[in-house]
């Protein structure tokens, strides 16, 4: 099915439907939605110090942690899924190092892994992801109430503290490790808020514990981000299901219950089944653009549609002027196209 997506440059600015944005030499308008993810074709596992070189089950794990990433799915690290993708998966390894004694870093080869994907019918989440802004509410009892800050309180505490507060900044602390240390496992770019007299002024403890959606929404508008995930923890250290969780994203609402991994574990559960694409799903794309008037805002446009990770290939179907129009191959439809432009770091 051919859709068509209109697109013109006036006064140096592209504007796309449903979409405007600054072209390559101005400023945005406003911040970038979409972060791209680092090393997402890499991880670091374990290995000993005794063995001198990785073994088939090292690139198994590691190769099992970058398809949780790439794929957006849990199950995508068991090990009868990655032996009927990859038997061998020593022929998918760009490099590796050690990073220490006990670990090593390995790199593989993304064409590679991404061929053996699409060829499977299996999906491919880009490297483009929505950051999200995480709203955590920590009730740890007995009126010591707190949202999760982006940094540790501890550089600004008395060399003599009240016991309680230790243990609520080490109980903050905690939990902010675990969280990060989730969504870095799943590839799902994260912030925390500043929590500034910015942020206090918008946003309260009793407001975000009460589901004050529309509050939240409006305080985390600074940010600049599409997905904001919502925690409600009493005793977050604790084990066990202690979190209320919420996601929104667009005109959509999650809400379950899990502990402080499942936030973000949740999340790209979620995005990914929501922007992973299939090789199976392109579409063909008309894109016209106007206002296009030297070699060099030409280059700038092809370097641009280059960067878009769901565009497979592009090519010029007609030039009358300042205009051209471009026959595009999607993974997805105009919908994941106009998604990816609008949320793409080229426009800074």
């Amino acid at each position: 099915m051919k859709r068509v997506a209109a697109a013109s440059i006036v006064g140096g600015t592209l504007f796309l439907p449903v979409i405007s944005a600054v072209w390559l030499i101005l400023l945005a308008s406003r911040p970038a939605t979409a972060v791209p993810v680092r090393n997402l074709y890499a991880a670091s596992v374990a290995l000993p110090a005794e063995s001198p070189d990785p073994s088939n089950d090292t690139f198994n794990d590691a190769l099992g942690k970058v398809l949780v990433k790439v794929t957006g799915r849990r199950d995508a690290s068991a090990p009868d899924y990655l032996m009927r993708l990859f038997p061998d998966p020593e022929q998918v390894v760009q490099l590796h190092r050690r990073e220490d004694q006990e670990t090593i870093w390995v790199q593989f080869r993304r064409n590679a892994i991404k061929r053996v994907l699409d060829g499977e019918g299996e999906p491919v989440w880009g490297a483009d992801r929505p950051e999200v802004l995480i709203w955590l509410a920590l009730d740890a009892g007995r009126g010591r109430r707190s949202i999760l800050p982006a940094e540790s309180e501890t550089d600004g505490l008395p060399i003599r503290t009240d016991e309680s507060l230790t243990a609520d900044i080490e109980q903050a602390d905690e939990a902010r490790a675990i969280i990060m240390e989730a969504a870095e496992r799943r590839g799902v770019p994260v912030l925390l808020p500043l929590m500034d007299a910015e942020d206090l002024s918008r946003l309260s403890f009793a407001e975000l514990w009460g589901d004050f959606s529309d509050t939240v929404m409006a305080a985390s508008a600074r940010y600049g981000v599409e997905v904001v995930l919502i925690g409600r923890a009493r005793h977050a250290a604790a084990p066990g299901r202690q979190v209320r969780w919420t996601l929104l994203y667009e005109n959509d609402r999650k809400d379950w219950q899990g502990d402080l991994a499942d936030g973000p574990n949740r999340t790209a559960d979620w995005l990914g089944a929501r922007l992973a694409t299939t090789a199976d799903s392109v579409d063909k794309i008309r894109l016209s653009v106007a206002g296009v008037k030297t070699l060099e805002h030409y280059g700038q446009l092809r370097n641009y549609l280059n960067s878009i990770e769901v565009v497979e290939l592009f090519e010029v179907s007609r030039v009358n002027g300042d205009y051209i129009e471009f026959n595009v191959t999607v993974r997805g439809d105009c919908d994941r196209l106009m998604r990816a432009m609008r949320g793409s770091q080229i426009f800074q």
